[in-house]
């Protein structure tokens, strides 16, 4: 092994001042070398300092402008520095000076100074001195006596000292000193590999466990770290050549190992592919492997002092083995000889001593067991010797208590028999006794009913004579009030008439009936016109008639009733004509049906409860559905949990084509029900405010997979008139009315069938609850 003569240096280079450029350059290599090699990859965008450094360095920046200063001839100072500064740079988007109308009246901005907009923030530069430090005049006669003096670091500080380097050049500036050196600086960096470490002070007072928030995230906006890190996240921690990357791990693979004969870029794919990798760590480039996770390098790494540690056991297998066959063979073949007979003669002595042993064992096992078997015929002939004399015992004492119980049973049976005796005679006597008493009570009964009967037979007949008396004299006297009016009638005509026959013609009397007949017809009139009820359609008041003008009466009222009403509706708004059909639309589906209805029937409903049209996010919401950005319905309610039945409140909200569930914090969209899935809206008939949203059943769709919903709501009258005026709007088909009232109805959960079925609570409840039982589902109200 040649020892090389190429030496690795390292260097530390304190560059504050430079973090930004080292970081930009960083991002813009990797981001660049990413997309060279044909990485997919998103651009990070982060700003780019190089308009300020063009502003100060270039050939018509900041320093060249000072230096044509310096050297220009006539009158030269700082303000005209500064003057020729805002000539050229005014237009600049990162150069602010007082002279801008924009900064005019800026009091942090004052007249000799201006202002560089950098990175991390704004910079005020103030001109005074600017030219004199610029200049940085030094006699060449200091120089060159500084450089005659013995001392070699005077020597290497004033070289321009030298006679053998003098010039009649005008010494460069310092702006001109401070460019070079800077390009100097880049060259040496390009020419190295850097590694760049990133200090931040915690605070400004040099004091330890004090951490200013501050100054930290100044640092770190300074000094780009956020987007390094949006860098590093999503980019790769490794990166190498194929070659390389071959030449060091082709041993983790049979297939690359011992060498491969083909394209190292294949090599290298066939060898990562071996190995137990996800393919999301790592990409291939067209130069490059990128490994994305450190974790997998040091895997590698690992596998491979591995597979050296096995490769090395096999060259020394392989080596001792050669070695011994071609050096030590007669040796070796020897001792394998003698090895193999001394371990026979081994074996055969340890063989006969094993089978000695055994032999001996086989004896005294024989006789061990001729042993135990007498000794086990004994025991068991003993033990059956004392289980006979135990059963016999046992039949014995079993005949005992029979004999013993028997005579118990017969003395209970004749005890028995002789309290049944008594029982009976008891009873015996018990029911001649009630049957004496029952039928004397019955015959007490008998007398008191026909003594009843006859008394009311007695009123009967009295009361009828009674009535046919009154009745005869009623008679009698309607008789004789007809005939008097009777007689009455014709005398007042006959009189009328002898007065009047001289002054009325013939046909005078058909006259005088549609006099009387029209005047009966003004009366009537006048009287309606004076006691005509309100306008109000609720009304029901109406003046009484007679039978003459009972017909007349009631068309005259069915017409006053349509006319008030025509005026009632030309009288009312648009919006109070649609509050009015809305709730007659709630009394079609719910009046003398539901128990609750009636508590709003006075109730207007307002619609959108909570505010949700007019809240700011509400759009956020609804983007893409143009439909649901009009509210009709939105309240806050109470959501009853499928498996539970506790509580959560939510928002509820109907809007034009769907049925939307937000969270009531966040505004999160929890789920949106298009109103064509929906099939029932199930109520109980009782004085509850809980209802059941039936939709479609399918596990597929993610809003339907759940089942139906079960709330609870105030407004569940009007939650429900809103939905079936909005499905009559989009012109959705269904069976019937879409409103269900039963005390039990099938509802669906998770794909799962239940028999809901409301039951009215002992107590009053605040809120429902909701009881499993199989496949029954009880809501207590």
């Amino acid at each position: 092994v040649k020892e090389s003569t190429a030496k690795k240096v390292m260097g530390v280079l304190d560059i504050y001042g430079f973090e930004i450029f080292q970081a930009k350059m960083t991002l813009k290599l990797e981001q660049e070398e990413y997309i060279s090699e044909g990485i997919p990859w998103t651009s990070i965008d982060y700003f780019n300092n190089k308009i300020i450094c063009d502003l100060i360095e270039k050939n018509n920046g900041i320093l060249s402008m000072l230096d044509e200063e310096c050297i220009r001839p006539g009158k030269v100072s700082d303000k005209t520095f500064l003057e020729k500064l805002n000539t050229h740079c005014s237009s600049h988007p990162h150069y602010q000076s007082k002279v801008m109308k924009k900064f005019s009246r800026d009091p942090s901005l004052d007249r000799d100074s201006f202002r560089l907009v950098h990175y991390a923030g704004s910079v005020t530069y103030n001109v005074n001195g600017f030219i004199d430090k610029n200049n940085d005049n030094l006699h060449r006669n200091v120089s060159q006596a500084m450089y005659t003096s013995g001392n070699p670091l005077l020597q290497f500080l004033f070289i321009e000292g030298n006679p053998k380097l003098s010039t009649r050049k005008r010494p460069v500036t310092s702006g001109s000193q401070f460019k070079k050196s800077v390009a100097k600086l880049m060259v040496n960096l390009l020419a190295k590999t850097p590694n760049y470490i990133r200090c931040i002070k915690p605070n400004d007072k040099q004091i330890p466990e004090d951490y200013d928030v501050s100054i930290v995230r100044h640092q770190i906006q300074y000094l780009g770290l956020l987007e390094n890190v949006r860098v590093r996240r999503a980019g790769f921690a490794f990166r190498q050549t194929y070659a390389k990357i071959l030449y060091r791990y082709k041993m983790l693979s049979m297939a690359t190992w011992p060498r491969w004969e083909g394209d190292a870029k294949a090599g290298v794919q066939e060898m990562i592919e071996s190995l137990p990798i996800d393919p999301s760590k790592y990409a291939f480039g067209k130069t490059k492997l990128f490994i994305r996770n450190p974790r997998t390098l040091f895997n590698m790494e690992e596998w491979r002092r591995m597979r050296l540690d096995d490769l090395a056991t096999e060259i020394q297998a392989t080596f001792k083995g050669f070695y011994l066959r071609k050096w030590q063979r007669t040796n070796f073949l020897s001792l394998r000889f003698a090895t193999i007979a001394l371990q026979r003669f081994c074996r055969g002595w340890k063989a006969r001593v094993v089978v000695k042993a055994m032999l001996y064992e086989k004896k005294c096992t024989w006789a061990q067991g001729i042993i135990t078997k007498f000794f086990y015929g004994w025991k068991a002939r003993k033990l059956y010797r004392a289980l006979k004399y135990e059963k016999q015992c046992t039949i014995a004492q079993g005949v005992i208590r029979k004999y013993y119980f028997g005579w118990q049973a017969r003395k209970l049976a004749r005890a028995l028999r002789e309290e049944k005796r008594r029982l009976l005679a008891v009873g015996i006597i018990r029911k001649y006794f009630f049957g004496w008493q029952a039928r004397k009570l019955a015959r007490d009964l008998r007398e008191k009913k026909r003594r009843r009967l006859a008394a009311n037979v007695i009123r009967t007949y009295f009361f009828g004579w009674q009535a046919r008396k009154l009745a005869r004299a009623l008679r009698i006297e309607r008789k004789r009030n007809n005939a008097a009016t009777i007689i009455r009638a014709y005398f007042i005509g006959w009189k009328i008439r002898k007065i009047y026959r001289k002054k009325f013609p013939s046909i005078a009397a058909p006259k005088v009936y549609r006099f009387l007949r029209l005047a009966l017809n003004y009366r009537f009139l006048s009287t309606v016109i004076d006691e005509l009820p309100s306008e109000s359609p609720i009304e029901k008041s109406w003046p009484s008639c007679g039978p003459m003008f009972e017909e007349v009466s009631n068309q005259l009222k069915e017409m006053h009733h349509v006319w008030r009403c025509a005026r009632f509706r030309h009288r009312i708004s648009p919006s109070q004509r649609k509050i009015y059909s809305e709730k007659l639309l709630a009394s079609q589906l719910f009046n003398s049906k539901k128990e609750y209805y009636t508590k709003t029937v006075g109730v207007p409903f307002r619609g959108d409860y909570c505010g949700l049209g007019k809240h700011p996010l509400w759009k956020t919401v609804t983007k893409g559905y143009d439909k649901d950005k009009e509210v009709h319905w939105a309240d806050t309610v109470i959501k009853l949990h499928r498996g539970n039945g506790k509580g959560v409140p939510r928002i509820l909200a109907v809007t034009g084509a769907a049925v939307i569930i937000l969270d009531p914090k966040t505004l999160d969209l929890k789920y949106r029900i298009p109103l064509h899935e929906l099939t029932a809206l199930s109520f109980s008939p009782y004085n509850d405010t809980v209802c059941v949203i039936q939709f479609r059943v399918d596990k597929t769709l993610p809003h339907l997979k759940k089942g139906d919903f079960l709330i609870q709501t105030h407004h569940i009258i009007e939650l429900a008139t809103k939905i079936t005026l909005v499905l009559k709007e989009l012109s959705i088909p269904n069976d019937g009315s879409i409103v269900k009232i039963a005390n039990r109805f099938p509802i669906n959960f998770y794909g799962k069938s239940f028999n809901a079925t409301f039951i009215k609570a002992q107590q009053t409840l605040v809120d429902a609850v909701t009881k499993k039982k199989r496949s029954q589902l009880e809501i207590y109200i």
